[in-house]
């Protein structure tokens, strides 16, 4: 079976007009297709919602001389998604750096994916996702980098390790299921990967622990990122094994 599986991701609610959206999620639903989005990235994207005005309009007017479409108000861009019926299990919403426990409830509701990426966000100059709101009302969300043209690398780790620094209560063990599992459903593979498990594919890695800080928990090591990959496997054949691994 192939690993490789086709998706729907339109940008953003300022980058496609609603005519476009409201065809690609009727696409979506008809050929059963994931959806994937940039959502409340900024707060530059909540004003252009609900007045019309702000930076995103002036750049469209100034620069790519192209009018906006969006009629304002609408209370948020999850609920301008819900309008467009894209929210469903099948939407997983990138960032949601600006929203509220509404918005987040409405997103539960519809059985979607969130996918936070905190040093993208920091990059950008966006601020940082209302962690304690997640945890409280959205606890499983995954995280990701966005890419290298809004962040310094593409160590995922690195994005858990941040959300820890900032929130020091934040569960370590929690945080390892959003580079796991929760990663897996997000991309709407959860039931042949993500965790190790009788029926879904060996996709596994090893990894050997530099100097491991006795004083923290096996999780809270993994977070903190001091080991090194000694091995690692999809679907069962071998990628990569280290020299040091016996």
């Amino acid at each position: 079976k192939t690993r490789v599986e086709i998706g729907i991701s339109p940008h953003t609610i300022y980058t496609v007009e609603q005519k476009s959206l409201r065809k690609l999620a009727a696409l979506a639903r008809k050929l059963n297709l994931d959806l994937c989005m940039h959502v409340a990235e900024s707060s530059y994207e909540v004003k252009y919602l609900k007045t019309g005005s702000g930076p995103i309009v002036d750049i469209f007017k100034n620069y790519f001389r192209l009018p906006i479409e969006i009629k304002p108000p609408s209370p948020s861009p999850v609920a301008y998604l819900k309008q467009m019926r894209l929210l469903g299990s099948n939407f997983c919403a990138v960032h949601a750096v600006k929203v509220n426990q509404t918005d987040l409830e409405l997103l539960k509701q519809n059985c979607c994916q969130v996918v936070l990426s905190p040093r993208s966000n920091l990059f950008l100059g966006n601020g940082l996702p209302k962690l304690n709101l997640f945890r409280r009302v959205f606890p499983d969300f995954a995280l990701g980098t966005d890419g290298l043209g809004s962040n310094t690398s593409l160590n995922v780790v690195a994005e858990a390790a941040l959300i820890k620094e900032e929130l020091p209560s934040f569960s370590c063990e929690h945080l390892v299921k959003t580079l796991t599992i929760n990663g897996a459903k997000a991309l709407g593979l959860r039931n042949i990967t993500g965790s190790i498990e009788t029926g879904k594919y060996a996709d596994i890695i090893a990894i050997s622990f530099k100097d491991m800080d006795k004083t923290k928990d096996l999780f809270e090591n993994i977070i903190l990122g001091n080991w090194n990959l000694v091995f690692s496997m999809v679907s069962g054949s071998k990628l990569f094994s280290s020299a040091s691994l016996k």
